[in-house]
C-alpha cells in the first residue's frame, strides 16, 4: 500500500520531530529554537492530515501478492 509508506514516512517524521523538539529545548536560544518548532510541527500536521483524507477516502494503492 502506498498509504503504509506514507504512514511509516509520517512516523519517522514525527520521531525526528520529537528527537529535535528534545535537543533544542536544551540549547540557550528558546525563542529561535521555539520558532523552529513551529514551523516543523506545521509541515508535520500538514503531513497528517493528507494521510487522515487519503485513508477517509480509500485513496490507497493497493500492491498485489502474487504468492
Amino acid at each position: 500500500y502506498q498509504t503504509s509508506k506514507n504512514a511509516y514516512a509520517l512516523a519517522r517524521d514525527a520521531t525526528d520531530l520529537i528527537k529535535c523538539a528534545e535537543y533544542l529545548c536544551r540549547k540557550d536560544d528558546i525563542h529561535e529554537n521555539v520558532r523552529h518548532l513551529h514551523s516543523c510541527i506545521y509541515a508535520t500536521m500538514k503531513k497528517i492530515r493528507k494521510l487522515s483524507r487519503l485513508l477517509e477516502t480509500y485513496e490507497v494503492n493497493e500492491v498485489t501478492n502474487t504468492h
